[in-house]
């Protein structure tokens, strides 16, 4: 295809590749069950066990809203700062071809 309405072919991989993923998405969203409840997929002790462990977490009262308490936390936890550090590093080291 190189050449095709004045693109370049690798162009054409990504255009292609990108029509591909974009058509599953629209697949998926249409096909995908709002809750488990609907779902076909799943057997009957499958969604037992889902309506068991939804019970659960609701039992606990678990809050999955944003914190800035647990920002804090985070930034002050060395772990964090020794990942960000090694990623840091070995980002030249895998992503730069010139080694």
């Amino acid at each position: 295809m190189n050449g095709t309405h004045g693109m370049a072919g690798w162009r054409w991989i990504y255009i292609c590749e990108g029509a591909i993923t974009i058509g599953i998405g629209f697949i998926v969203a249409l096909v995908m069950p709002d809750t488990y409840h609907h779902s076909r997929f799943l057997t009957h002790r499958q969604k037992y066990l889902m309506a068991a462990r939804e019970a659960q977490a609701a039992e606990y009262n678990w809050d999955d809203g944003f914190s800035w308490a647990e920002v804090r936390k985070a930034l002050k936890d060395p772990m964090v700062h020794v990942c960000a550090f090694a990623q840091l590093v070995s980002h030249p080291i895998f992503g730069s071809g010139t080694c």
